[in-house]
């Protein structure tokens, strides 16, 4: 019975297609949030007790513009798994392309 819920085609995907999606993109989350929590944090206290201002500065550039793009980066490579309309492609390439160029 949920092989042939999950065969069901909606939007050229398959449900299992698009829970392999909803699956890889809430995989990627944790573990980035994993990361953050937990090497971002010590990175952190390591930090605090350094007298120097410079990995104070590179710490704050990594939190306002490299976790940002490691949770598109997560979306992003979760679609990849979809067929998708050309011109939705697309757009999520120019979005990518935008936050790389505005947070870099």
């Amino acid at each position: 019975m949920f092989d042939k819920i999950f065969q069901t085609v909606f939007f050229n995907n398959r449900i299992i297609d698009y829970l392999n999606t909803l699956g890889i993109f809430l995989v990627s989350i944790l573990v980035i949030s994993l990361f953050k929590r937990i090497i971002l944090s010590r990175i952190k206290n390591w930090v605090k007790q350094t007298s120097t201002i410079l990995d104070d500065l590179l710490i704050r550039i990594f939190e306002k513009s490299i976790m940002p793009l490691l949770y598109f980066g997560a979306f992003y490579i979760s679609i990849r798994n979809l067929i998708l309309k050309p011109s939705f492609t697309k757009a999520v390439d120019i979005l990518g392309l935008l936050l790389l160029t505005f947070l870099t």
